[in-house]
């Protein structure tokens, strides 16, 4: 797999969504960036996520942003902002993306983000779990080779495949199965997700 291609058609994708599949795609993305680090989280970390996550997930299935959920979107921007601010010299890039993904998710609920703002983040939120780690053993070093090849077994390869996947599935879902579900990403997920 050729990293730069996937991370570009993941951007891409996610960009191209209209913007209630494009909040489905996001919940269904930040699910899978919540497992990736979730042995780094914090029980407050874990909330303040779960929480990010059960608005959007409202938001998609009504279909519009209500006051609330604007309103609950804001306080959780702000949220993220002062967990970033305080404990982002002590977290992992890979980590610290993550983060932003979620404050910008919840930021453009909120009307304080610019639309699709959280898309720019998430490869590398995706990607860094594992340079993270590979720094760690170079010694702080990461080389970034702008032609990388990943096996297809690799970490970084599973993780954007798994991207790519989701991506592609909420784009290429038909609006009468959206419908039959609620709109629902719980049930999007089942129906996309192999």
């Amino acid at each position: 797999m050729r990293v730069g291609d996937v991370e570009r058609s993941i951007y891409k994708g996610l960009c191209a969504l209209d913007w209630r599949r494009f909040l489905c795609a996001m919940w269904l993305v930040c699910g899978n960036l919540q497992s990736l680090y979730e042995d780094l989280q914090s029980d407050a970390e874990r909330s303040l996520i779960d929480s990010t996550l059960g608005t959007i997930r409202a938001v998609v299935m009504a279909g519009e942003v209500s006051l609330a959920d604007r309103q609950e979107a804001a306080g959780l921007y702000a949220k993220w902002k002062v967990t970033i601010a305080q404990q982002e010299d002590d977290v992992p890039s890979g980590q610290w993306n993550m983060w932003m993904v979620f404050r910008n998710i919840a930021g453009e609920v909120a009307g304080a983000e610019r639309l699709y703002e959280s898309a720019d983040r998430v490869n590398n939120a995706a990607t860094f779990r594992w340079r993270d780690e590979e720094a760690e053993s170079t010694g702080g070093l990461i080389v970034y080779d702008r032609d990388e090849v990943a096996e297809d077994s690799s970490p970084i390869a599973q993780t954007l495949e798994g991207l790519q996947r989701i991506v592609i599935g909420v784009s290429e879902i038909s609006i009468l199965i959206m419908e039959d579900v609620n709109w629902d990403p719980v049930e999007v997920r089942l129906r996309i997700v192999r």
